[in-house]
């Protein structure tokens, strides 16, 4: 073999290894893309399950604000309330002679007064059913909204390795 094979067989090989480094050099700006892909989504993924995590606190509180409160225990203090009057009435009426037109007025303002609330205990039942739907319906939201992050999330992961 000649010098000048020699010179031509070692430059063939210098380029052949310039052609690796390069190849090495191209997968190691895509490996570097990839990571910085892969940082942005774990990124934006915390970020979604923060502000997820906010949007279910607020509405737990919400949820068990409504569940305390008792409206049997209320109704059931108005209506002692209402007997206690009735009571009241019905002494009056047994003690006074010359009252007996004006508690009679009394008794049925407050026969009156007891339909009211009766009424209003039933407006309140219905919306007490109306605010148990929206919870019901806030809970399934809410759940389908982190099923949704969840998905997403999933989604920017094989769409990113997809693209390696």
């Amino acid at each position: 073999m000649t010098k000048i094979d020699k010179v031509i067989e070692a430059e063939e090989a210098i380029l052949d290894i310039a052609n690796e480094l390069k190849k090495i050099k191209d997968s190691a700006n895509l490996l570097d893309s990839a990571q910085h892909r892969v940082d942005e989504v774990i990124k934006i993924s915390a970020v979604i399950i923060d502000k997820t995590e906010k949007f279910v606190n607020k509405e737990t509180e919400i949820v068990n604000r409504i569940g305390d409160y008792d409206i049997q225990s209320d109704i059931h203090l108005v209506l002692e309330q209402l007997s206690s009057i009735n009571e009241n009435i019905k002494i009056l009426l047994k003690n006074s002679d010359g009252l007996p037109n004006k508690i009679s007025e009394i008794a049925l303002s407050v026969q009156n007064l007891r339909n009211d609330v009766i009424k209003g205990i039933d407006n309140i039942e219905k919306t007490h059913t109306v605010f148990s739907k929206k919870i019901r319906l806030s809970n399934s939201i809410i759940l389908s909204i982190i099923s949704i992050n969840l998905l997403l999330t999933v989604f920017l992961f094989l769409k990113l390795f997809a693209i390696l």
